[in-house]
């Protein structure tokens, strides 16, 4: 039996010689050691499926299972050198020449398409965090003017009742300052629904956990949105000189991981045509025979196929298959660039009603607020003139405050298009 296994063994080295790449698919980039998205379900569950694809490879590079044979005879059959007892088989068999090299190829672009898939999920969660943070930074922003605008109105209210009990004043603008009053109160009670809301949606983003007790966060809990911005120059000059299509194809794991998913299936035409129905197998019998003269025979079997037509039609659907993989990919390339330039638009738009307002609308506010004050003490403005103004100041904060907000989520969409998101927290 050592005999036949060492004959096999070496006939297996003279006969399935082939020279195959030593593929090895690069880690997975690391996460950030401290952040709510370091554990999440949907990233684990990635990980997990870009392992399994990695296990693949080496079972694609290897030769199927031998196959051992045992034959005890019921009654002795006479042969040349007396009469046989038993029979030990062996037998390999060997894939056409290329077809491992091409399987094990395909696996490896597609283990590298689950890691491209890894980093997108990644980002795509990086972003919607980041998205629903903003929402939720503005939404505690909103309601501290409109609280502000809300006791604006019930001073108006207020004086307006006075005015009118005295004569001096008219019950219109009694009835017009409740109906603002009412609206304004109306529209504070909403966001203040709508935060718990908000909160369950933070908390399932960072988690992966759905359901209703998710704690109320506060305005400290998630990123507040920053205070001021950078000028459109400062944001414009570092992006003019670059060659955005050459960003998404090097960075974005979206656009690689088609791109993987086209070489996978050009690998698979490779395959497919190594996988022509030529094959060969290798065995061994080795026959014991009563009187000791043990009886050993080596045979090469060779599969040559007499219909091709099977195979030439699963060459034809590799061919359409990597066809239309590459069309997505050029596709997904055509998309990616519309709303990269989408979000540069809304976020240059963003930086331009900033600066409208920060360096313009909100300092003529504050002084016609200086203004109309001087001249209310003067008697020569109303009560109801220094409310505007100070409403018109509150308005102009908020439309400041929502730019911020507008630039923000169109960064973080920058982010997650280009792959930028992977390096920044």
């Amino acid at each position: 039996m050592k005999r036949l296994l060492q004959l096999l063994t070496l006939s297996l080295t003279a006969c399935a010689t082939e020279t195959l790449p030593h593929w090895s698919s690069p880690d997975l980039p690391p996460l950030p050691t401290e952040g709510p998205l370091e554990s999440h379900p949907r990233l684990q569950a990635q990980k997990e499926a870009w392992r399994a694809r990695k296990s693949e490879i080496p079972q694609a590079i290897s030769l199927a299972d031998p196959k051992l044979t045992v034959g005890v005879l019921p009654a002795e059959i006479e042969t040349a050198k007396g009469p046989m007892r038993a029979k030990w088989g062996l037998s390999q068999s060997l894939p056409p020449w290329g077809s491992r090299e091409a399987a094990a190829k395909r696996l490896g672009h597609l283990a590298d398409a689950d890691q491209a898939t890894f980093r997108a999920l990644f980002l795509d969660l990086q972003r919607d965090l980041v998205l629903a943070e903003a929402d939720y930074a503005l939404l505690f922003r909103t309601l501290s003017f409109l609280e502000a605008h809300q006791i604006l109105l019930q001073q108006w209210e207020e004086v307006a009742r006075k005015s009118w009990s005295t004569g001096k004043g008219k019950h219109a603008d009694v009835l017009q300052s409740q109906i603002e009053l009412a609206k304004i109160e109306l529209r504070i009670d909403r966001l203040q629904a709508k935060k718990a809301s908000q909160s369950a949606h933070i908390h399932h983003l960072r988690t992966g956990e759905a359901g209703q007790s998710a704690p109320l966060l506060k305005e400290e809990d998630v990123a507040s949105l920053p205070v001021s911005l950078p000028s459109l120059v400062d944001f414009q000059s570092p992006l003019a000189s670059m060659d955005w299509l050459e960003v998404l194809e090097s960075q974005s794991p979206h656009v690689q991981k088609q791109y993987q998913t086209v070489l996978a299936e050009e690998a698979g035409i490779e395959w497919a045509e190594s996988n022509n129905g030529l094959s060969l197998s290798l065995a061994v019998e080795h026959s014991v025979i009563q009187d000791g003269a043990d009886a050993l025979a080596v045979g090469i079997g060779i599969n040559l196929p007499i219909h091709t037509e099977a195979n030439e039609a699963s060459v034809l659907r590799a061919k359409s298959k990597a066809a239309e993989a590459r069309h997505v990919w050029r596709n997904l390339l055509s998309e990616k660039m519309d709303v990269l330039q989408q979000n540069l638009f809304l976020a240059e738009d963003a930086l331009r009603t900033f600066s409208l307002y920060s360096k313009g609308l909100l300092l003529k506010s504050q002084e016609a607020i200086e203004v109309t004050q001087r001249a209310y003490q003067t008697d020569a403005a109303s009560f109801f003139d220094l409310l505007q103004v100070q409403r018109t100041l509150l308005r102009h904060e908020l439309a400041t405050a929502t730019a911020i907000h507008a630039f923000v989520r169109a960064k973080a969409q920058l982010r997650q298009i280009t792959g930028t998101g992977l390096n920044e927290r």
